[in-house]
């Protein structure tokens, strides 16, 4: 797991689910045969065009592979993107989603945190592990990034604040994918009503 120009999904490390809050209750306990409940975050935007959009953004790939994914933009100090991933990522652990995490520093001092996670060797078990994910996980990391790490981890944050205010997004999280008929796309943003939005993944 890794910022990447083009994600590429890894399994997860086998001690990640240490990581999970387990008392937060998992979102497949809503019904996943009534993807009806979706239907009020349809867009009229196609597919391809939303694909080609957020492949342009830097993420962290998060999951199982061949799994319907969800592209999930947080910013790493939002109370309400750690709600959210701790719903989110029960679906992650129990191999039903994939999640493409999009890193953005829209809070003040956010751009600084998301730079250290960006430039880790490995960003996604950073994430997993509760940095940036969670509200009390962050703590700053003791690792000298390399200078082209650095710049690398400047280009991703640039690249996906540019995305953001490009698509519109009013607040964090925003979430988006594509339906089970590999047509419809569904988008939401916030940390509400996230157990019917994912219903038609």
């Amino acid at each position: 797991m890794a910022a990447k120009e083009k994600g590429e999904t890894k399994n997860l490390p086998s001690d990640a689910k240490q990581a999970i809050d387990n008392n937060i209750t998992p979102v497949s306990a809503v019904s996943v045969n009534d993807p009806s409940l979706a239907k009020p975050f349809m867009t009229t935007r196609k597919a391809s065009d939303f694909q080609s959009e957020m492949e342009k953004t830097k993420y962290l790939s998060i999951g199982y592979n061949g799994k319907p994914v969800l592209w999930f933009v947080a910013d790493p100090q939002c109370q309400y993107c750690h709600r959210a991933w701790g719903k989110i990522s029960q679906l992650v652990m129990t191999g039903k989603i994939s999640v493409n995490v999009i890193l953005i520093g829209a809070l003040p001092g956010s751009s600084t945190i998301a730079r250290d996670i960006l430039s880790r060797n490995d960003p996604g078990e950073a994430w997993m592990s509760g940095e940036g994910s969670t509200d009390d996980g962050y703590h700053p990391s003791s690792h000298n990034p390399s200078g082209e790490a650095a710049s690398k981890a400047d280009s991703y944050l640039a690249a996906n604040m540019a995305f953001v205010r490009a698509e519109g997004v009013k607040r964090t999280p925003w979430m988006g994918y594509v339906g089970k008929d590999k047509k419809t796309v569904y988008t939401h943003e916030g940390a509400d009503q996230i157990e019917a939005f994912l219903s038609g993944i």
